[in-house]
């Protein structure tokens, strides 16, 4: 641990050339907005599976609040493709829309059938409610700079500097230009998109450099995160494939090359990629969608030692408001894998999905990310439910249950094995307050493993001014062989205060933990810098303070910093 004139060296260090460029720049200089309550959920939901690129989550994210979707102007597939709207809800704003026209504020969408205001308050970063045809948009609007620029460190002797560069230019929907630097390597990216090539073809998206791919439900390929751990029903549908550039600082996860997303005779949908990152890599799918249904064809090859791939076909049906999908693949050996599912939003206030999933113990598809909440997707069958029920206005319900058989000896298992997980949690609200309450369960067949954990969570967050959050969470586990383990509880209590012109915001977060076993480690999301998470594993016994500051006296520049008992990270966002 460095002492005190040291770790007041290094801020000096750090945060005083950043002040200084902050204060050169601030003239010119829209600050990052802070990531809404339901995806800090789904970050801590991935991060105890151990599951998706958490960064990519968030720079998605960030994507969905610079390109925010029309509820009134958008069509039924557009908004269908909205991973944050469920399909009773798309259907409930079509019939709205038709019946009484445009809806014109947040509190008119609370009123739609499927909405609340909670609901609304989630997806409102996200959406907008058409434009003020009086008012002309900037000219310099359409032409775009954006740069972040990020310090850490770790106040351990020896520790190295981390940093994290990034540079965005666009011009509007058409042209984007991008690169990230960071310790963990250099990415780039050219994109070009919304362009009429001919009459009857569409570039939705032509990208060189770093990419990610999306295709069907992932049984074949989707080396990319997945929304799965919202938990909500509709989730589990996966929507939105193409090519998409790479904008996280991982670019061992990305692929690097050419690839292309074409729209033609309105209703045919091409992507291509090849990529030379690390091993050679080709596919591509040909989709068609009619008034209520898509079916596509996917497929992939690489090349390790020797040239291997995979093909598959994937379908999804609407029928009134339910959504049935499926996906079937085969590999280059003759292996196979399947899924099917289906979301049934039978009212607004209970929905539900199930899906079932198999594939063969030597099904090879090295970039699948088909829907499994328990583990990467092979050699298992096995199946998950959920269900999302709102009794009344304040009061929330979400759960799900996930199974697993593993026929066949797997990794760092010699024998065929059986998983369970499950999730209940209920949600009360009212006004500004928010108490949530979740039982967690998993059974580890290989191990005769039994872990629970339970959850208390409470939170006042008004639009502006004070606000606080607690919770309080144990963890156990119970061996088939031995006496159950000791129990790991964690606690922590956070305060902070923004303004009403959310110019600037300071936040506080004290944490204490005992947890002497590693398989009862805790999972906590930090309040973090923007454009970054944190979702430390909390282990052993100790205590952890944090204070986290923005501020923002311009709408195009924000400077950010998060001092802790571990770490000091800075960071600065110039757009202009």
């Amino acid at each position: 641990m460095w002492g005190r004139d040291e770790a007041l060296r290094y801020i000096k260090i750090v945060i005083f050339p950043m002040a200084i460029f902050f204060l050169s720049i601030a003239p010119a200089g829209v600050a990052a907005q802070t990531l809404p309550e339901g995806v800090m959920r789904i970050l801590e939901a991935e991060a105890e599976r151990g599951l998706g690129d958490l960064e990519e989550l968030v720079n998605y994210c960030e994507h969905l609040m610079e390109n925010r979707i029309d509820i009134n102007s958008a069509t039924e597939g557009e908004l269908a493709a909205f991973p944050l709207l469920s399909p009773f809800q798309v259907a409930s704003i079509v019939e709205y829309r038709d019946q009484y026209g445009a809806i014109l504020s947040a509190g008119e969408l609370a009123q739609v059938d499927g909405f609340n205001e909670e609901k609304v308050e989630r997806i409102l970063p996200f959406i907008t409610f058409g434009e003020d045809p009086s008012i002309a948009p900037e000219v310099g609007e359409r032409i775009s700079h954006k740069v972040i620029l990020r310090g850490n460190g770790k106040f351990e002797k020896g520790a190295p500097l981390g940093y994290y560069g990034k540079y965005r230019f666009r011009v509007g929907e058409n042209l984007q230009v991008g690169t990230t630097l960071s310790g963990k390597g250099a990415s780039a990216h050219l994109q070009v998109g919304s362009v009429d090539l001919c009459r009857g073809l569409y570039l939705k998206s032509g990208v060189v450099g770093d990419y990610t791919v999306r295709l069907g439900q992932g049984l074949l390929l989707w080396n990319s995160f997945s929304l799965s751990g919202v938990g909500d029903p509709s989730s589990m549908l996966k929507l939105g494939g193409g090519i998409y550039p790479y904008t996280a600082s991982s670019p061992q996860e990305a692929f690097r090359g050419v690839g292309a997303t074409l729209l033609f005779c309105d209703n045919w949908e091409l992507s291509l990629f090849y990529s030379e990152q690390g091993e050679n890599v080709a596919g591509g799918s040909l989709g068609f969608s009619g008034d209520r249904w898509r079916v596509g064809i996917n497929g992939a090859a690489w090349r390790g030692d020797l040239w291997s791939g995979s093909v598959s076909a994937d379908g999804l049906w609407s029928i009134g408001r339910y959504r049935v999908f499926s996906e079937v693949a085969i590999d280059s050996d003759g292996d196979g894998a399947a899924l099917v599912g289906a979301v049934l939003p039978f009212s607004s206030s209970f929905e539900c999905s199930a899906l079932a999933r198999w594939y063969s113990p030597e099904y090879s598809a090295q970039y699948g990310g088909a829907f499994s909440s328990i583990s990467s997707c092979k050699d298992q069958l096995g199946g998950v439910v959920n269900i999302l029920w709102i009794p009344q206005r304040e009061l929330l319900f979400r759960g799900y249950v996930d199974v697993v058989y593993y026929p066949a000896p797997r990794w760092g298992v010699k024998v065929p094995s059986f998983e369970v997980e499950s999730s209940c949690e209920g949600e009360w609200t009212r006004g500004e307050s928010k108490l949530m309450l979740r039982w967690r369960y998993r059974f580890y067949g290989y191990e005769g493993r039994h872990q629970q954990g339970l959850r208390l969570h409470y939170s006042y967050h008004p639009a502006s001014g004070f606000y606080l959050a607690a919770r309080a969470e144990v963890v156990w586990n119970n061996l088939a062989t031995s006496s159950p383990l000791e129990p790991g509880v964690a606690l922590y209590a956070e305060c902070g205060y923004t303004p009403l012109r959310k110019k600037w915001e300071v936040a506080v977060r004290g944490t204490v933990y005992h947890i002497d076993k590693w398989e009862n480690r805790i999972y906590f999301y930090e309040r973090d810098l923007p454009q970054s998470f944190s979702v430390p594993a909390l282990y052993r016994r100790g205590w952890d303070l944090y204070g986290y500051i923005k501020y923002a006296p311009l709408s195009r520049v924000g400077l950010y910093l998060k001092v802790s008992t571990k770490m000091l990270k800075g960071q600065i966002n110039l757009t202009f």
